[in-house]
């Protein structure tokens, strides 16, 4: 935290910082089919803020990201993380050079926000594999809706909800929370694949 605290407080721009207008208002965000941020510049104009505010309110979603990280992580196991994992795997998260590259390179473009939305995202789908009719499907439902604003961000964070996937097989294995069977795996995948398919279609439609 303290170093991201650093980073925040100089005095530095990237290329695309001098040009945040044409991303935030201008429509070269959509364009490039993130149109997550241009949508949240109408409704907070977030462009006319300096570089300060909006990477440091972008460092409070990464330290709540991390939070919620630790929540999907605990879901997976079926019990509580100690202090001590809970700390070194947020500690590890936060100190990714990929994100630390946000703010020293370019304008912050709702990486640390995505994080968030893909922890939820991955609560919600876990959680639809608990319920059944009805309660199910309005789990998926919110779970698509969370896939496609975050791929309105950052489509990179398909691959974040995946691997997501996977590490919960892994760590409901360890744990023996469950058996995970062949069956299961292709049904959760499929479904993954589904949500992404349907997400790719719902941005395609947007953007045009």
């Amino acid at each position: 935290v303290m170093s991201y605290g650093f980073a925040v407080c100089q005095p530095m721009i990237g290329v695309d910082d001098s040009a945040i207008g044409r991303y935030f208002s201008d429509g070269l965000g959509p364009i490039m089919g993130r149109f997550g941020y241009f949508l949240l510049n109408k409704i907070c104009p977030v462009a006319e803020y300096t570089p300060f505010i909006t990477d440091f309110i972008g460092v409070l979603f990464l330290m709540l990201g991390a939070t919620l990280w630790c929540l999907v992580w605990e879901k997976a196991m079926g019990r509580k993380l100690s202090v001590m994992a809970a700390t070194c795997f947020s500690c590890v998260m936060i100190s990714c050079p990929m994100i630390s590259e946000v703010f020293i390179y370019y304008l912050h473009n709702g990486v640390c926000m995505c994080y968030c939305l893909s922890a939820l995202l991955v609560l919600y789908f876990m959680e639809a594999f608990e319920e059944k009719g009805r309660a199910r499907v309005h789990k998926f439902i919110i779970a698509l809706a969370i896939l496609w604003i975050s791929n309105s961000f950052v489509e990179a964070f398909t691959i974040v909800f995946l691997m997501a996937i996977v590490m919960s097989w892994v760590l409901q294995c360890i744990s023996k929370v469950r058996k995970i069977t062949l069956k299961a795996v292709i049904s959760e995948g499929l479904t993954a694949g589904g949500l992404l398919a349907v997400s790719i279609v719902l941005r395609t439609i947007t953007i045009e």
